[in-house]
């Protein structure tokens, strides 16, 4: 089990100010007869994420020391070990597998054919008016005997299983069929197209296309 430290975004951008933060945390969470036991950490094989873990452990070594606590085991100095994140490696794979598959997203381009540019057009239309939108599905079904609830998320491409889940539900909108052959995703765009607007204009476009 994991227990949540602190989600607090780093002071600065480099592995000191990285570990600097680490040590604020710590101190302020963990018992400081805890302190010498702490052994690294996990890190996506970035050096500067790697420089972060040695920063780190340097930094509670030398506060052991100043404080007078015992942290020397087997007549040894702790050194930190260094996992390797198997989570961030298999998402610069998946990322690296998603660009040679559809190619490079293009930032600001709501009209470009691609996976992730369909995800977060989705997310900026529902986005707008939730409960207009999710109305608007509703509407769609009735008749059919089937239910839809629109959950979108924003597009990150470091977050890939937010993605993949968030496509998983798109691809079930598609798998819908209504009554006059469109798919629910389909029918649902041309509606919120109809609703109008700088967002729900341009990005419903795209999608109907």
């Amino acid at each position: 089990r994991f227990i949540t430290l602190t989600s607090s975004s780093a002071v600065g951008t480099d592995a000191e100010a990285n570990a600097n933060l680490n040590m604020k945390v710590m101190l302020e969470e963990i018992h400081r007869d805890v302190l010498p036991f702490l052994g690294g950490g996990t890190v996506d094989g970035a050096n500067s994420a790697r420089k972060e873990i040695i920063d780190t452990m340097d930094k509670l070594i030398a506060y052991c020391k100043e404080n007078e606590i015992d942290h020397i085991r087997y007549g040894v100095v702790p050194r930190p070990i260094i996992i390797q994140d198997f989570f961030h490696i298999d998402n610069v794979a998946i990322n690296g597998a998603s660009v040679i598959f559809s190619g490079d997203l293009e930032r600001g381009n709501s009209r470009q054919f691609h996976p992730l540019q369909l995800c977060q057009s989705i997310h900026d239309v529902h986005s707008v008016d939730p409960v207009a939108s999710q109305n608007i599905v509703n509407k769609l079904l009735v008749g059919t005997g089937k239910t839809y609830k629109l959950k979108t998320n924003r597009e990150r491409p470091q977050r890939w299983r937010v993605n993949g889940l968030f496509a998983l539900r798109i691809i079930e909108m598609m798998g819908i069929t209504l009554a006059d052959g469109n798919n629910l995703l389909t029918s649902w765009a041309i509606e919120m197209h109809l609703i109008g607007g700088k967002v729900t204009g341009v990005d419903c476009q795209w999608m109907k296309q």
